[in-house]
C-alpha cells in the first residue's frame, strides 16, 4: 500500500511538473530569442540612420559599412532586387533568409536559427541607384547558452520539487499505510488463534473502524472456541466416567474369566479412550500440524481392524511403497483412515487394502495417497456378500478440499458417496478433517472395487 501511495503521488507531481514545465520552458526559449533580436535591432537601427545621413555615394556607403568590420556582427547592404553591395561577413558570403523579404516589404524582418541571430531594415538612401536592404546577423551560441541554462535551471527546479513531493508522498504513505499494516499483523495473529489480539488505533477513522470490527470479531471468536473447548471437556470427561467403569468390570472379568473376548473387549474400550482424546485434542487452537510419517502412523492403528476384519473371515493387508513425510496432525489422520477403514468393513466385501504411495500425475503435486480399497460393494438382502451390480457408467473419482457434505461435487459423487456410506457423518467428517490439514479426499467407486484415498501434502523427502 505505501509503496502504491507514493508512486501514484509521484506520479501526479511529476505529470503537473510536465504540464508546467514543457510550456515554461517553449516560453523561455522564445523570451531569450526576443530580447537577442531586440538587442541586436537595438545595435542596427543608429548605424542604419548614420549610413542614411552621412553616404552620399554608393562607395562612401561601402566605406562606412567596412569600418563596421570589427564589431561582432556581419553586416551586409543589397538591393532590393537581391544584388550584393557590401559586406563585413567572412569570405563575403553572407547568410540570407527570408528576413530580406520583411525589410523589402518596408518592416524589419527577424529570425533566429540554431546558427544565427539575424536582423534586416530598409535604408531611405537610394545612392546605389535603387532601394537598399541593411543586414545584420550575429551567432546564435549565446542564445542557444541562456536558454540551455535557463532550461537547466527549470529542471533543476522540477526535479527538486519532485524530490520533496516524493518525500512528502512517502511520510504521507508511510503515516496512511502503518496503521493498516498493523491491523494486518493483528489479524494474522487472529488467524493464527491468539483471539486475546486487539487492533492498535491510530486516529485515522478508516483504519479505526476495522480495528473496531477486529476486535468485535476476535471477541466473538473466542468467546465461541471457548465455549468448544469446555465442551469438549465436558464431553469428554462425562464419556470417560462410564468407559472407566467399564473397563473396571471388564478387568474384574479378566481377573475371574479370562479369554480372548474379555480381551478384545479391554482392547476395544482402549481404541475407544484413545479415540476420544484424539477427538478432544483435535478441537484445541494449539493443535499444530507436525512432520507425520504416515507408514508408522498406519502399522501403530492396523492391528485393531485386523481383529475386527478377522471376526467377519476377511482380512486387511498393509501395502507400502517409499513416500515422504507429511504436514499434518496424527490425530486428524488416523481419525480419517478409521472413518474410511470402517466404511470398508461395513459396505463392502473382501480383503480390505491400505495402500500408501506417491500421488498419481493427474492428481496434486507434492501429495502422498493412503487409500482404502476394497472388492466391491455388498448386495443388500440375504447372502449380501454377493458383488453389486451397477453398470459399467458408475465410476466417478472426486477430488474436494471443502469442509462440508458433497455440495458442488461433480454428477455421480453423491452416488458414489452412498455406496460408500457417506449418509452419515463418516466421509463428511473424514473430509473435514482431511481439508484441515490441507489435503483432500479422493473417491472411486465401481462393481469391481472401490477405493477411498487421503491425498495429503508432503513435508519433505526421506534421507
Amino acid at each position: 500500500m505505501r509503496h502504491r501511495l507514493v508512486v501514484s503521488a509521484a506520479a501526479l507531481v511529476l505529470t503537473a511538473l510536465l504540464a508546467f514545465a514543457l510550456p515554461l520552458a517553449l516560453a523561455v526559449r522564445g523570451l531569450v530569442e526576443q530580447r537577442a533580436l531586440d538587442g541586436l535591432q537595438g545595435t542596427v537601427e543608429p548605424i542604419a540612420l548614420v549610413l542614411d545621413a552621412s553616404s552620399r555615394t554608393c562607395a562612401e556607403l561601402q566605406l562606412r559599412v567596412a569600418q563596421l568590420a570589427d564589431l561582432p556582427l556581419a553586416f551586409t547592404v543589397v538591393t532590393t532586387d537581391g544584388q550584393l553591395v557590401v559586406t563585413t561577413a567572412a569570405g563575403g558570403s553572407p547568410a540570407l533568409g527570408g528576413e530580406l523579404v520583411d525589410a523589402a516589404a518596408g518592416r524589419p524582418g527577424r529570425v533566429v536559427d540554431p546558427q544565427r541571430v539575424a536582423v534586416a531594415m530598409r535604408l531611405s538612401t537610394q545612392v546605389c541607384g535603387q532601394g537598399l536592404l541593411l543586414h545584420a546577423a550575429g551567432d546564435a551560441a549565446p542564445v542557444r547558452t541562456q536558454v540551455r541554462g535557463a532550461w537547466l535551471l527549470i529542471a533543476g527546479v522540477a526535479g527538486g520539487v519532485a524530490a520533496l513531493a516524493g518525500a512528502i508522498a512517502w511520510v504521507l504513505g508511510r503515516r496512511l499505510a502503518q496503521p493498516f499494516e498493523r491491523l494486518a499483523t493483528s489479524a494474522a495473529r487472529l488467524g493464527e488463534g491468539d483471539f486475546t489480539a486487539r487492533a492498535p488505533r491510530s486516529g485515522l477513522e478508516e483504519a479505526d473502524r476495522i480495528a473496531d470490527a477486529l476486535d468485535d470479531t476476535a471477541g466473538r471468536l473466542g468467546r465461541s472456541v471457548d465455549r468448544a473447548n469446555a465442551f469438549a471437556a465436558d464431553a469428554s470427561h462425562q464419556l470417560r466416567t462410564p468407559l472407566t467403569a467399564l473397563r473396571l468390570h471388564l478387568e474384574s472379568l479378566a481377573v475371574g474369566a479370562p479369554g480372548p473376548s474379555v480381551d478384545a473387549a479391554l482392547e476395544e474400550a482402549d481404541r475407544l479412550e484413545a479415540t476420544i482424546e484424539e477427538l478432544v485434542a483435535l478441537t484445541r487452537p494449539d493443535a499444530a500440524a507436525g512432520d507425520l510419517d504416515l507408514t508408522e502412523l498406519v502399522r501403530e492403528r492396523l492391528p485393531a481392524w485386523e481383529d475386527l476384519a478377522a471376526q467377519q473371515g476377511r482380512e486387511v493387508v498393509f501395502e507400502a511403497l517409499p513416500v515422504p513425510l507429511v504436514r499434518a496432525r496424527p490425530g486428524a489422520v488416523g481419525q480419517a483412515l478409521q472413518v474410511l477403514l470402517d466404511n470398508a468393513l461395513r459396505h463392502a466385501r473382501g480383503r480390505v487394502t491400505v495402500r500408501l504411495a506417491p500421488a498419481l500425475p493427474s492428481e496434486p503435486r507434492g501429495t502422498v495417497r493412503l487409500c482404502v480399497l476394497d472388492e466391491g460393494l455388498r448386495t443388500p438382502g440375504p447372502g449380501g456378500g454377493a458383488p453389486a451390480t451397477r453398470g459399467t457408467t458408475t465410476s466417478e473419482e472426486v477430488r474436494r478440499g471443502g469442509r462440508s457434505g458433497s455440495a458442488g461435487a461433480r454428477p455421480g459423487t453423491r452416488e458414489a458417496e452412498r455406496g460408500l456410506g457417506a449418509g452419515g457423518r463418516g466421509l463428511p467428517l473424514a473430509r473435514a478433517l482431511v481439508a484441515a490439514e490441507g489435503g483432500e479426499l479422493s473417491l472411486h467407486l465401481d462393481p469391481v472395487g472401490s477405493a477411498a484415498c487421503l491425498l495429503l501434502p508432503a513435508a519433505r523427502e526421506r534421507t
